[in-house]
């Protein structure tokens, strides 16, 4: 009976063991999928067949954003932001949004004297 008991014990912990195994191993293999289809570098995702434009001009003192418009008809924008650190020093500055050619850039810019960054513009 010992035996026995003994036995299922560690027949259990075998299977326990290799379902882990095999979930790391199912999960290593969606990442792999994944990034084989996802490109590493930002760059590749844009291309010649699509358009970007930036609708503010890239002017600070305005809330606008880019706006990519790919060759299937897809648009995605990109709007302006204020950077998120509650840190004094950053609340003078804006994200703003503007295209380097068919592609969205990210810019930092400092707002006018006594000017703060609020919602994306600087008041």
């Amino acid at each position: 009976m010992k035996n026995t008991a003994v036995f299922l014990i560690v027949m259990s912990i075998l299977l326990v063991s290799c379902s882990d195994f095999q979930k790391e191993k199912d999960s290593s293999t969606e990442k792999e999928t994944a990034a084989k289809e996802k490109p590493t570098d930002s760059s590749d995702w844009f291309t010649a067949d699509m358009t970007c434009i930036d609708e503010d001009g890239d002017d600070k003192n305005i809330k606008g954003k880019a706006v990519v418009t790919y060759s299937t008809g897809q648009k995605e924008s990109f709007n302006d932001y204020c950077p998120e650190k509650d840190e004094e020093a950053f609340k003078v500055f804006v994200v703003e949004y503007t295209c380097d050619g068919n592609k969205p850039k990210e810019n930092l810019r400092k707002c006018d004297d006594n000017m703060t960054c609020s919602k994306g513009v600087c008041v």
